[in-house]
């Protein structure tokens, strides 16, 4: 067992750039060709399950956990002033938009459209919204209505995707988010932040240069407003949330940025709409590398049993008769068949155990002078207290000679 030196141990930090392309068509989800067999909602982009198991000491056990990438649509309804629009949205996600707005002054340096403004009236802070009655359900403004109740009211429909952070790590690179949109196998738009601000740009399609979003890299989100007309093909891509499907039709509109994600909408509709969503993440791994040194003319020893010639055994004493002496000089006896037992109940290995000799000859059915070599398969790595608590397995096993120093790397990311 050999001990490591300061100069045997460096501490490393790895920057990663994993890359995620996610594409989304026809009611599936694949995140790098990987599909999810998940059953997706029409109002989110599921993600994939993770499951696994694990096991301490004496206890097991498993744990499951989800990466979802989820989409949130804010349907604003037009004829009359801005406000949500409750078959189609969730209220749920006006507040989650107006939570932004703590994030937004570390953006907007660099992009003037990270202001809680452009999204959502009077600075996010709820104002006067009329509805019908006490009991039933909150609905568009009605000239009649005569009571009112305070809520966060947008400034314009909105598309909320959010990445979560098992994807990005850090944060999302910028530069690489790449927004594409197909209809019928054919490229109808794309975007991008290539100006690495935060602004989303359109870079194809009818509408190019356009601002069309924001993304928010060390939040994983995504803030859709793109609402002009990519083709001239209407589809279903607005949807009514689940509570009133069977009461509210589904609202033909052209392809816009704001239904980006909106992969299960258009299923059967004789319009195929598909979505490519790409970034890169940037991941700090940490890392410690270790170098293990195997001086020559050391660890020349085996625990492998060829490491000792054939037919050898474990036994510890000379001669099969039915007395011996020992190699200290004791008189051993034997008890049963040709095992000797020692008079004096001290055990001692036998010292006069051949090693195999493995050095390889050039003539046939011939054996070169013996020399010491061994073939080393993994290294074991101890704490403190001499516990094992790694192993480092070769590729394949390492020749070591009793006249070469041998190094070898272990690399460890945490």
């Amino acid at each position: 067992m050999k001990k490591f030196t300061d100069n045997d141990i460096f501490y490393n930090t790895l920057l990663a750039s994993p890359k995620f392309t996610i594409v989304m068509q026809s009611g599936s989800l694949r995140i790098n060709d990987q599909i999810n067999q998940n059953y997706e909602k029409s109002s989110s982009i599921d993600g994939i399950d993770y499951h696994g198991n694990y096991a301490f000491k004496t206890y097991t056990g498993s744990y499951a956990y989800t990466a979802s990438i989820n989409r949130e649509f804010i349907q604003i309804y037009i004829p009359s002033a801005p406000v949500w629009d409750e078959t189609f949205t969730d209220y749920s996600s006006v507040k989650k938009v107006a939570t932004l707005k703590n994030i937004f002054p570390e953006y907007k340096i660099e992009n003037h459209y990270a202001d809680l403004a452009y999204y959502l009236m009077n600075d996010g802070i709820p104002t006067k919204k009329k509805i019908l009655n006490d009991n039933g359900p909150l609905l568009i403004i009605n000239q009649y209505a005569t009571k009112f109740n305070y809520f966060i009211r947008p400034t314009a429909s909105i598309n909320l995707i959010e990445i979560p952070r098992d994807f990005y790590g850090n944060y999302i690179k910028p530069g690489s988010l790449q927004l594409n949109m197909y209809v019928s196998g054919v490229l109808t738009a794309s975007a991008g932040d290539a100006d690495k601000t935060g602004k989303i740009i359109q870079t194809y399609g009818s509408g190019s240069g356009n601002i069309i979003g924001s993304i928010f890299y060390d939040h994983g989100f995504l803030l859709l407003t793109g609402a002009y007309a990519l083709n001239n093909q209407q589809a279903p891509y607005i949807q009514p949330l689940s509570a009133y499907t069977g009461t509210v039709s589904p609202i033909n509109d052209y392809l816009k940025w704001i239904h980006f994600g909106a992969y299960q909408n258009t299923t059967g509709s004789g319009i195929e709409t598909k979505y490519e969503l790409i970034f890169q993440g940037t991941n700090f791994v940490p890392t410690l590398t270790m170098f293990c040194n195997a001086e020559k003319g050391e660890l020349f020893w085996s625990n492998n049993r060829t490491f000792l010639e054939a037919d050898q055994g474990d036994e510890l004493f000379i001669g099969q008769s039915t007395s011996s002496i020992g190699l200290d000089g004791n008189i051993y006896y034997a008890s049963s068949g040709s095992v000797l037992v020692p008079s004096s109940k001290i055990l001692q290995e036998n010292k006069l155990v051949t090693i195999k000799n493995t050095v390889s000859s050039s003539f046939a059915h011939y054996s070169a002078s013996y020399e010491p070599q061994v073939f080393i398969s993994q290294i074991g790595i101890y704490d403190e207290q001499k516990n094992l608590i790694a192993i480092a397995k070769m590729a394949n096993p390492v020749k070591k000679m009793k006249d070469l120093d041998y190094t070898f790397k272990i690399k460890l990311d945490f």
